[in-house]
């Protein structure tokens, strides 16, 4: 049941996705969606709430998830590789989902399931909570913002790069800080 749970999620975000290629998401609706999928209109809210939730569900399920296994066995460059080569493989529909924004925005979304997995991520091996404002969260927190934001921002340039030169790229930003050495 659940591997034709998962084929009916996947079908949906496949016909949502080709959609969003050729609409602007708030032209989007559900029925169109489901028409698109061939499918009836309540079989995708037995699945979705709406299709913010299944935005939400295609960055977790396709880029996130997949990243949190190498990440959690402390290789965090195969996660990179993981997560850029899921954002290279479909660039025009990521493109197009931070053109969502507002209450439910994608940038907003993105980044909640990026440091939630960063979070997990810790696991047991988490260290000690130092004060409020360094928190796990709060690093989690900082790390995800960090990560979306040169995502946001390469897509928005559209520049052609490899896997590997987004990891170059990203490495580099946050290990150079404009602050210099702390002491």
């Amino acid at each position: 049941m659940d591997n034709r749970k998962d084929l009916t999620r996947r079908l949906i975000a496949g016909s949502f996705r080709e959609l969003m290629l050729r609409c602007p998401f708030e032209k989007i609706s559900i029925l169109m969606i489901t028409g698109e999928a061939g499918i009836r209109r309540p079989t995708f809210y037995n699945h979705f709430q709406d299709k913010y939730d299944l935005l939400e569900w295609i960055v977790d399920n396709d880029v996130v998830a997949p990243a949190e296994a190498p990440l959690r066995a402390g290789d965090s460059r195969e996660a990179l590789r993981v997560l850029f080569t899921r954002l290279t493989e479909d660039a025009a529909f990521y493109r197009k989902a931070f053109a969502v924004t507002g209450q439910n925005g994608f940038e907003e979304a993105f980044t909640a399931r990026m440091r939630d997995m960063l979070l997990r991520a810790r696991g047991d091996g988490a260290a000690p909570e130092r004060d409020e404002l360094v928190s796990e969260r709060i690093v989690a927190g900082f790390n995800a913002v960090c990560f979306v934001s040169v995502v946001k921002n390469w897509l928005d340039a559209g520049v052609e790069s490899s896997v590997e030169e987004l990891i170059d790229a990203y490495l580099y930003l946050v290990t150079h800080s404009v602050w210099g050495p702390t002491s």
